[in-house]
């Protein structure tokens, strides 16, 4: 975090942070894993103004008090309180500066932070002259940030989908650098670099989210990163009336771990810095602060169960350079929306073309699954079998598997099909049917005919290729005329690759007024070839499409 200065005028000043822990601590688990917190905060300002100066007010944050925190604070030197436009707390210290010398403010505070989905709501939107949609000094809202912002959203459905789709975007392609520490980057500059910290990584997504029509503003305060505790910025986004805290820099969304401490929000950092105001010199050049933190955990808990992880590993023996497939399963136990990241944590011989934290956007009661191809290393010495670890995580809950490999044996690779999920909605001209194709396999899918059968009419798509892990999404658009009545279509789906051929009946239901899904939340088929030798041992697996009650209305879904 920066600061400014004013003597009629205002000008940048950094403030430099000393943080230390006030006592030792031992965590009681993973930081991101911590759901609520009772922390001891401490400040120690240090002002050296010039000697010229008569009486300077010196002016920072209080750290607030909203639905996810709770703060008292105390301070043996004199201020007084105020809320600024943003709706923050501010401090203010008056004092005659001594010549020469560093004027010093301290500060303690007792915060109380829980941002555990079964104890706590989001912060409702209130009425305010703030305006998170506009452009601002630090987030740019331009033709580029629009056109990215799209393309990134585009199979989004929903304000929730795009916030997922696009803080993923800024965590997984914008580096975190601290050689950036001191810089401050608008969010063009910070898209051009492709690097910055946790400030850059803030600014970026809120010009994509208000470039979405999504209100969004700058947090700031001080967050433990695992090895100490330093000063943050985060984003929260208006969404169904609430403000949705994001951390882009942690991969934290909906609820973000509680060792975030608030102290302001605004439109962008500029929002959201100290003063210093001063007579009697019109020149404050040469003014210096600095500021001594300690903060210490005096309370910690994990989340309570708000999920539930099952994770499949591969059973059997795979050889050097084969490719095995991972999944994991998570279900919403609660009645609201939440995002869980899911990471894949591999021993450094192995790789994996896709991204190793997926972020599962999970309506109240429903379940998404995360996959993974891992690829086994390239050399192995002869005569030895190896088992190696893996491990699968969300919010500091943990399953590890083992994946074994050696060198005599040939693994299996095999062509995959999943039809992973289904959607359906109204058109005008017809009912709009979805369908997610997936290539789970070990070796690229190198053509699939994928047809659905209505009444005596046929629909036919060509997938050309699929390469391992990736995802394509057929349509078909079926005209009302074929329903079976007004109140079902059914149809016969049918995934032909070359000699397999697997097929199943669908049924949509088009009486209910809303959409339904069923528990397992998500529909699997799948069609397997193992390669053994030169000669293909062919083996087809029936799909598996249960027949699924759906209203034909528009409605979130997380889209691969």
């Amino acid at each position: 975090m920066r600061m400014a200065t004013t003597a009629d005028r205002c000008f940048a000043i950094a403030i430099v942070f000393s943080i230390a822990a006030i006592v030792p601590f031992a965590f009681a688990q993973s930081t991101e894993a911590i759901g609520s917190s009772f922390v001891a905060a401490h400040i120690e300002y240090s002002i050296l103004v010039p000697a010229a100066a008569t009486d300077a007010v010196f002016s920072t944050y209080a750290f607030g008090n909203f639905s996810a925190q709770s703060a008292t604070f105390n301070s043996s030197d004199a201020y007084s309180l105020s809320t600024d436009e943003y709706g923050n707390s501010v401090l203010s210290f008056s004092y005659k500066p001594v010549p020469n010398e560093a004027n010093k403010i301290v500060l303690d505070a007792l915060v109380n932070v829980s941002y555990d989905p079964s104890r706590s709501t989001f912060e409702k939107v209130a009425a305010s002259g703030a305006d998170y949609l506009s452009q601002s000094k630090l987030v740019i809202v331009d033709s580029q940030a629009v056109g990215l912002a799209a393309s990134i959203t585009q199979n989004a459905s929903g304000a929730e989908e795009a916030l997922v789709a696009l803080s993923s975007w800024v965590y997984q392609n914008i580096i975190y650098d601290s050689k950036y520490k001191d810089a401050a980057l608008d969010s063009t500059a910070t898209l051009a670099a492709g690097r910055g910290t946790c400030d850059e990584k803030a600014h970026l997504l809120e010009a994509l989210l208000r470039a979405k029509k999504i209100p969004a503003r700058h947090a700031v305060g001080f967050a433990y990163s695992g090895e100490a505790w330093e000063p943050h910025a985060w984003v929260e986004a208006a969404i169904n009336g609430s403000w949705v805290p994001v951390d882009p820099t942690f991969n934290e969304l909906f609820f973000i771990d509680a060792s975030h401490l608030r102290l302001a929000v605004g439109r962008d950092q500029e929002d959201t810095k100290y003063s210093l105001k001063a007579t009697g010199t019109s020149n404050l050049s040469g003014t210096t602060v600095g500021a001594a933190t300690g903060f210490s955990f005096v309370s910690q808990s994990a989340y309570s169960q708000f999920f539930s992880l099952s994770a499949s590993f591969p059973s059997q023996t795979y050889g050097a350079s084969q490719v095995a497939g991972i999944n994991a399963t998570v279900r919403n136990l609660l009645s609201r929306t939440i995002a869980v990241p899911v990471s894949l944590s591999l021993h450094p011989d192995f790789s994996t073309p896709s991204q190793k934290e997926h972020v599962l956007l999970l309506p109240a009661g429903s379940q998404e699954t995360a996959y993974w191809d891992a690829v086994y290393p390239s050399k192995v010495s002869g005569g030895y079998s190896y088992n190696y670890s893996s491990t699968i995580s969300a919010y500091g809950v943990e399953r590890t598997g083992h994946l074994v490999m050696s060198q005599g044996d040939s693994g299996q690779a095999r062509s995959v099909v999943a039809v992973e999920n289904f959607a359906a909605r109204k058109l005008s001209d017809g009912i709009q049917l979805y369908f997610w194709l997936r290539n789970t396999g070990s070796k690229p899918v190198s053509e699939a005919v994928v047809s659905l059968s209505v009444s005596d009419s046929a629909f036919t798509k060509t997938v050309s290729y699929i390469a391992v892990g990736d995802t394509v999404r057929i349509e078909f658009l079926v005209p009302y005329a074929l329903a079976t009545s007004q109140n079902a279509l059914e149809a016969n789906l049918t995934v032909n690759l070359g000699d397999s051929i697997a097929s199943r009946e669908i049924i949509v239901d088009l009486s209910q007024s809303q959409a339904t899904v069923p528990a397992s939340g998500s529909l699997e088929a799948e069609l397997s070839r193992a390669i053994s030798s030169p000669q293909f041992a062919l083996a087809a697996f029936a799909v598996v499409l249960a027949a699924l009650a759906l209203a034909l209305v528009a409605k979130k879904r997380r889209w691969r």
